[in-house]
């Protein structure tokens, strides 16, 4: 699918706008999250990954302005430049590796292709972008050096109206890749700095600055988070420990988090009983932080049970039965939407209706009525004769 409210271009001298360009991020395939690899070891592409030969050339801009319906402010812009170690008139060097990792959302770029920070004189300083460059790994990069230099083909990342962050920012999407594949372009002042493979360890080791940075303006934090922990063999009481930090720490901001549930996906059949241990302890944390009169400061779109309704069709979930296709997408975004707008108090949400009744438990089985005891058979002995 297409973004619902992005404007993708390929800008060469004259500028020219496509509306279809390859650089889409439901095009990319999902592949595993490359955080901590060695940026000067080169490595190829996954095989499952499609060619780049169409990617940007050094002598093309690429811009993804988004769209994000407010009249507010100027709408946040980022754009992949041309080689070198400067932004086009009008355009910004990116200052922070949360506005880097903004910016490669807005410019169509999942955020596993993040490789990593350093502080380096010799390649370009801020965000820039590496595809084919000697000794840099393709994907995105965040230098702190102030001033930097022109490395090859490596490409700054340039930003419009994007910082400060607390400018344009009230809803922040985070987690793995479930968000991170995610259209969420459409959501009025939001950013999605989600990364596929992360597990809620991951998300918590990065919460508070990511807080930080897009604070303290922040309204929402949207996660999705504990599919991959119990896919690496962490109990759900574990991974939920793990979530509720991160809950607590947005929660201490100010800010409220809304939770996708887990999902019933066909390839992970042998986890479902966990995703359910797993998402009825965040059930209940949500329900015990509800105060009456007051927004819920953690709420839940029940989605496992909600999917399970609709039949959960194998045409909710791309071709490798894990992620979403655009029909599971455009289910959650009908109900993430209504509960970002809500104002009655839910907590929980399921299937596009406020559901905070507890589930029913199972009747249990009635007892059988106990046999009664047979009466005695009366004796069939004989009279004894008379004498």
């Amino acid at each position: 699918a297409d973004f619902r409210s992005a404007e993708v271009c390929v800008l060469p001298q004259p500028h020219r706008c496509v509306s279809d360009h390859p650089l889409r991020r439901a095009d990319r395939q999902p592949t595993s999250s490359t955080l901590g690899i060695e940026k000067r070891t080169v490595k190829s592409a996954p095989a499952a990954e499609p060619a780049r030969s169409s990617m940007l050339s050094a002598a093309f801009y690429v811009c993804a302005a988004a769209r994000l319906l407010s009249t507010a402010t100027a709408d946040p812009e980022a754009m992949i430049a041309a080689a070198g170690n400067v932004c086009p008139d009008g355009w910004s060097k990116i200052t922070s590796v949360a506005a880097c990792r903004a910016a490669m959302d807005l410019v169509g770029y999942n955020g596993e292709e993040y490789k990593g920070d350093e502080d380096e004189s010799s390649w370009p300083s801020g965000c820039y972008f590496c595809d084919d460059v000697g000794g840099c790994q393709d994907g995105f990069w965040f230098n702190e050096d102030t001033k930097g230099a022109a490395k090859g083909k490596a490409q700054p990342v340039c930003g419009k109206g994007l910082e400060p962050l607390s400018d344009t920012t009230s809803i922040l999407f985070m987690g793995d890749s479930d968000v991170d594949y995610w259209q969420t372009q459409g959501y009025d002042r939001s950013h999605n700095v989600a990364v596929g493979g992360y597990t809620c360890k991951d998300v918590f080791r990065e919460t508070d600055a990511m807080l930080d940075a897009f604070g303290p303006g922040l309204e929402w934090v949207v996660l999705v988070c504990g599919e991959n922990d119990i896919a690496y063999g962490t109990k759900p009481s574990k991974a939920f420990k793990r979530f509720k930090s991160i809950v607590d720490e947005v929660v201490a901001t100010g800010a409220r988090l809304l939770y996708m549930g887990t999902k019933p996906e066909p390839s992970t059949k042998s986890m479902w009983d966990e995703y359910r241990e797993y998402d009825e302890l965040i059930r209940e944390y949500a329900t015990s932080l509800a105060d009456a009169g007051a927004d819920p400061p953690l709420v839940m779109v029940d989605v496992y049970p909600a999917f399970e309704t609709l039949g959960n069709p194998n045409s909710f979930y791309r071709r490798d039965k894990l992620h979403l296709s655009g029909e599971g997408y455009a289910l959650w975004d009908q109900w993430a939407t209504l509960a970002l707008g809500d104002s009655s108090g839910c907590v929980r949400w399921l299937g596009g209706a406020c559901d905070d009744e507890p589930s029913p438990e199972p009747s249990p089985e009635p007892s059988p009525e106990p046999s009664p005891e047979p009466s005695p058979e009366p004796s069939l002995e004989p009279s004894p004769e008379p004498s």
